[in-house]
């Protein structure tokens, strides 16, 4: 029987996660309530909005919140736009569905181009951030990825050149559908043993490494770093060098 304590923690983070993707929803809400169209081009937009942000703050070195007051604008005009393209043109409801279609698939094909189909994280020290009420976090203690890339970096001197060379390369996108398929189950599968307390979920303080050409599986315990802005203050912090990580072991 899960405690109490998993499930409130549970539905804080399904909250959190459901408003995000309530929050995409009324775009294309609105747009179909009060325009009478289907902008399927919505949700490309909102990736494109994502990935600007990560440029600017990567390249840029812009702050996400500074990047906002340059893409709002931005964005706004483009909405414009395109809704006048539809106004001139007299686009129905049908109509909008087809040409916003195409209107994604370009969208998603030049974000494919230009940032190509690898993974991307855009990290803020403040990000992952989350605060204690009661006994629950929010938005909730998973584990500590920026522990992990700080204990790799200290072992591996050359990790962020390696990082930098390896993201230059073109990845073909056929290689996410596996990664995916991978990842997806073992999230679903920690998520019923979280919520049903059948067993410990195997990533809790662990990072997975997979080998898509063997299907291997390595666990690399991930310790807390004392001077981690997200999850320094949990006792389980380790002096620093003194870690359980792979990379941290001498």
């Amino acid at each position: 029987m899960p405690s109490l304590t998993l499930l409130g923690q549970s539905m804080v983070s399904g909250l959190l996660a459901g408003g995000l993707y309530a929050l995409l929803a009324l775009g294309l809400s609105l747009s179909w309530g009060l325009l009478r169209l289907v902008n399927l081009g919505h949700f490309a937009l909102a990736f494109l909005g994502a990935y600007l942000t990560y440029q600017l703050g990567t390249v840029g070195g812009l702050a996400p919140w500074t990047a906002v007051l340059l893409i709002l604008p931005l964005f706004f005009a483009l909405g414009v736009g395109l809704h006048a393209v539809f106004a001139w043109f007299r686009v129905r409801e049908f109509t909008s569905l087809l040409v916003t279609f195409g209107v994604t698939v370009i969208i998603e094909s030049l974000i494919q181009w230009y940032w190509t189909a690898d993974f991307r994280r855009y990290e803020t020290p403040y990000a992952s951030l989350s605060f204690r009420v009661g006994p629950l976090y929010v938005p909730g203690v998973t584990g500590c990825y920026a522990c992990q890339i700080a204990a790799y970096r200290r072992s591996y001197p050359m990790f962020d050149v390696a990082i930098e060379q390896r993201r230059a390369k073109p990845s073909p996108a056929a290689t996410l559908g596996p990664a995916c398929g991978l990842i997806g189950g073992q999230v679903g599968l920690d998520v019923m043993h979280h919520l049903t307390g059948l067993a410990e979920p195997s990533t809790q303080g662990v990072g997975h490494i997979y080998d898509l050409r063997t299907m291997e599986v390595e666990r690399e315990p991930v310790t807390p770093e004392p001077d981690c802005p997200i999850c320094g203050h949990l006792p389980t912090a380790a002096p620093r060098g003194k870690g359980e990580t792979k990379a941290g072991r001498k």
